[in-house]
């Protein structure tokens, strides 16, 4: 009789061993299978980041140039130079040719407005002083990409005071951008001023771009009526030797004076909306060949 006991308890222990190893096993054999987050590649996390990156804002940073002194340059010489930077800009194209329009009445070898007394350049009128520096127009002519410029009122100070000869007064944009996506240029300038200023399309009208209307002026007014934010106009810049600077024969110098661009800021941040047409539009509201955005911060 015990030694039934005995064997049944060795066999019911033996199936409860069983069990317990079979259970065991299935459990090792399941966890092996089993693939946790650390597991994962990051390929999700990587098609995350892909996604936020396509939705960003294509914008591509745009180089300036630096100025140059056209005093002892010809005409010539700096057509060669003009087809440079515009074989390095947006509106890089293989046939491209200076418009006589535009650059055609250069002088040779004469003094340009300067750049180093922009701050006071009405107070150096007459003297060499309105020539010395990097010459005032090769801000555009370097940049082809800075479509339309702006242009700055001299304050009535001494020459040697040291605004007078402050580089803000150079306007060079700080940065430039162009947005695929929006088919928009914006140019962007550190330089808070509320005096007199005025647009200059040297470089839209050299390139095609003829037509310009402002979008709704917000922080900005400009000083006459009619202006391009009640209407398109067409610009009509052109580079000529002229007497404006009073100095020995004239300066090569942007010209004419062309009220519908004169404008004044009147607070900050400020962002000038232009739309440019090569074609003159049905009206103001058709869709631009290139937007172009003025910013001061």
């Amino acid at each position: 009789m015990k030694s039934r006991l005995i064997i049944a308890l060795i066999m019911i222990s033996a199936l409860v061993i069983g069990s317990i190893s079979y259970l065991f096993i299935m459990s090792s054999s399941e966890e092996k299978n089993t693939i946790t987050a650390s597991d994962v590649p990051d390929v999700y996390d990587e098609q995350i980041e892909e996604n936020s990156t396509t939705t960003k804002s294509k914008k591509i940073l745009l180089k300036i140039n630096e100025v140059s002194d056209y005093k002892k340059m010809t005409k010539a010489e700096i057509y060669e130079l003009r087809k440079k930077y515009v074989s390095q800009s947006l509106f890089a194209n293989s046939n491209y040719v200076p418009s006589e329009e535009v650059f055609g009445a250069i002088a040779d070898k004469s003094p340009w407005y300067g750049l180093t007394y922009s701050g006071c350049i009405a107070m150096v009128k007459g003297t060499s002083k309105v020539a010395q520096g990097p010459s005032e127009e090769s801000r555009f002519i370097n940049n082809p990409n800075i479509l339309v410029g702006i242009l700055s009122g001299s304050k009535r100070i001494q020459p040697d005071d040291p605004e007078c000869f402050d580089k803000k007064y150079w306007l060079i944009p700080e940065s430039m951008t162009y947005d695929k996506d929006t088919n928009t240029i914006e140019a962007t300038y550190n330089f808070r001023y509320t005096g007199p200023m005025a647009l200059t399309g040297i470089n839209a009208r050299d390139l095609g771009y003829k037509y310009v209307y402002a979008k709704n002026p917000i922080n900005y007014k400009f000083d006459n009526t009619p202006n391009i934010s009640h209407d398109v106009f067409e610009l009509i810049d052109y580079i000529h030797l002229g007497g404006s600077c009073e100095y020995k024969n004239g300066c090569n110098n942007g010209s004419p004076y062309q009220p519908y661009l004169n404008l004044r800021l009147t607070n900050f941040p400020v962002s000038i909306k232009l739309k440019l047409w090569k074609k003159m539009p049905n009206n103001k509201i058709s869709k631009p060949d290139i937007n172009y955005i003025i910013t001061f911060k």
